[in-house]
């Protein structure tokens, strides 16, 4: 046994995960240096194999139903990933990240040096184990792909081979539990309103992005002056992205996804479009935005106010379809009536009429707390004080 997996006392199980199609793998690769192959015997290389190469050559490790859980380095390769997958590989200009595989030896067959960098021709053994430390949901969803369309056999995809030199793969199990930590959780992730900002492929989000890169204040001021579309919102910012989102999702009454669907067709995307224009138009002129431009502490402006908050957004979008719900009749939307908008507390929180409205909580020195998931609440005050009349789906 290894000195690694003496090391680290690792139960090892009887048999390796090999080359399912029984043969050796050639590959080009370029030698890499990390601080993992600095700091232990691993050798790193990286390069691009076919997907036919990574189907026929490696093997995702078996689901918690079949391997014992204190036995696995990775995660279980379940349907809510591959379907995402699914759905991503109907999109014609897809590009997937690279994927990192741990191998227990590697054969170098040749090595030369080509404009000043070093390739090498290297071979792994058919009975080599090996292991996806990141890709194993790739080589899943490759390997369903290529028995639909097996012309995708020589798409491409870039991989870092890192080679343990072990007896078995599962002896380096706690470097590949860490890499998969490394990758996986130690990693930050970008927040949602910067994700969805750079999304333009989502129907929806293509909408929202458009709304807010074109749209103009009546002093020209333009909409990103009022959203923030990194999550980080700043002084006169009053909502960010993801709740400008909610806003439209009530506005329009669908999901997400179904808006997708429905707005797939290029004419019914630009009518939405167009209607939602037209409310947030009539949202934001009506709002009292003067209140936090002109504030000398603007973070305490925005929050003490209530038009801030993300339960309104919600709110107003209910509002906007009640109010295009009672003009089905016409051809366009009069959205006049949000003008009365100007005679609520909106920049005050703690004014007494949210709290006997049952929207919010009296706190101590004049504060208040806006009550959890109140969105209903206060669409139907804001309704009722515009004189618009509630829709049914408000008291679902």
């Amino acid at each position: 046994m290894s000195e690694l997996a003496t090391e680290n006392h690792i139960d090892i199980p009887p048999t390796d995960i090999v080359a399912p199609n029984g043969a050796p793998l050639t590959l080009v690769v370029r030698p890499a240096r990390e601080g993992l192959s600095e700091s232990s015997n691993c050798v790193i290389r990286e390069g691009v194999m076919t997907w036919g190469q990574f189907t026929q050559s490696f093997a995702a490790e078996a689901n918690s139903d079949e391997l014992c859980p204190s036995k696995k380095s990775q995660r279980d390769v379940d349907n809510r990933r591959l379907n995402k997958l699914d759905e991503y590989e109907r999109r014609v200009d897809t590009s997937y990240p690279g994927v990192v595989l741990f191998v227990t030896r590697v054969e170098t067959l040749e090595r030369t040096e080509f404009y000043g960098e070093t390739v090498e021709a290297v071979r792994i053994a058919a009975d080599a184990g090996r292991l996806p430390s990141d890709g194993q949901g790739r080589l899943v969803h490759f390997g369903r792909q290529l028995i639909k369309r097996p012309e995708l056999a020589d798409r491409t995809i870039a991989f870092k081979l890192i080679e343990t030199k072990t007896a078995s793969i599962w002896e380096a199990r706690a470097m590949i539990r860490q890499h998969f930590t490394d990758i996986n959780v130690q990693s930050s992730k970008p927040n949602t309103s910067i994700s969805k900002a750079f999304d333009s492929a989502n129907v929806f989000n293509r909408m929202v992005n458009q709304l807010v890169a074109g749209g103009r204040l009546g002093d020209g001021r333009p909409y990103h002056d009022l959203i923030s579309l990194n999550g980080v919102r700043n002084g006169v910012q009053i909502w960010n992205r993801a709740q400008l989102g909610e806003c439209i999702k009530a506005f329009l009454g669908q999901s997400e996804k179904e808006i997708c669907n429905t707005l797939a067709d290029d004419d019914l995307y630009r009518a939405a479009l167009e209607e939602v224009q037209a409310f947030m138009e009539a949202v934001f002129r009506y709002l009292p935005l003067s209140h936090i431009y002109a504030a000398s502490n603007k973070t305490q402006a925005h929050k003490e106010a209530l038009y801030t908050k993300a339960l309104f957004a919600t709110a107003i979008g209910l509002v906007g379809r009640c109010l295009s719900n009672e003009q089905l009749d016409q051809s366009r939307v009069d959205y006049s009536k949000l003008a009365e908008l100007q005679t609520l507390p909106l920049t005050n929180l703690a004014a007494p009429d949210w709290a006997e409205f049952g929207i919010c909580v009296p706190g101590q020195e004049g504060t208040a707390k806006i009550v959890k998931s109140c969105h209903k609440l206060i669409a139907q005050v804001l309704c009722s004080t515009c004189g618009i009349v509630i829709g049914k789906f408000i008291f679902k």
